[in-house]
């Protein structure tokens, strides 16, 4: 496949672009207005187009900017203020968020796994994501990525009740099972495996 000049042309202005802005970190240097419009707008466009919900967060927790649209067809509703999100969380992620938000505008990054309640009911698991926006080294706010992993989730409960009622069976039946891993040399055994041979 032949590329045409104008595409060489702008996938070789990106890459100086990013190599200028890596080369300047930690310098006293900034990229010029042209250049620096530019990185914002790559910048953007990774967070409108990223496949999860990306919300950004002011110092001060306000919510700067959300994919309302998104929100909406997740949750079947929309959020647009911490109050309408806190209202969907239990107490205790609430607190779990708020402390992971704190430790981003202390430079950290934060992973959390938290489940919500939409208003049919229905429970939803996500990954949220927490991650510090720097400027010049001044950290202004925090973005938030929000991933759902609901079907992972339901797969890891059936798994764990699937070995649960495994373990159970293996004690009414008195019977064990194990499981030689060759290209691992892993022996993995069951409960009831150990029970029987102490």
């Amino acid at each position: 496949m032949m590329k045409d000049k104008s595409t060489t042309k702008k996938s070789s202005k990106l890459k100086e672009l990013f190599s200028w802005r890596d080369s300047l970190q930690g310098k006293n240097e900034t990229l010029t207005s042209e250049n620096n419009d530019s990185l914002l707008n790559y910048y953007s466009s990774l967070a409108n187009n990223h496949p999860d919900i990306v919300i950004v967060f002011s110092r001060e927790c306000e919510i700067v900017t959300i994919d309302i649209e998104k929100l909406q067809v997740l949750l079947g509703q929309s959020i647009q203020t911490i109050d309408q999100l806190k209202s969907m969380l239990s107490p205790n992620s609430y607190i779990q968020l708020k402390s992971a938000f704190h430790n981003t505008l202390k430079g950290n990054t934060e992973k959390h796994e938290i489940e919500i309640k939409t208003n049919s009911n229905e429970a939803l698991t996500f990954i949220l994501t927490f991650i510090p926006i720097k400027n010049r080294g001044e950290i202004e706010g925090a973005y938030l990525i929000v991933t759902n992993i609901t079907e992972k989730a339901l797969l890891r409960q059936r798994l764990i009740s699937s070995e649960k009622h495994l373990n159970s069976a293996q004690q009414i039946a008195e019977i064990g099972s194990w499981e030689y891993l060759i290209e691992e040399d892993q022996l993995y055994c069951s409960d009831n495996f150990y029970y029987i041979f102490g």
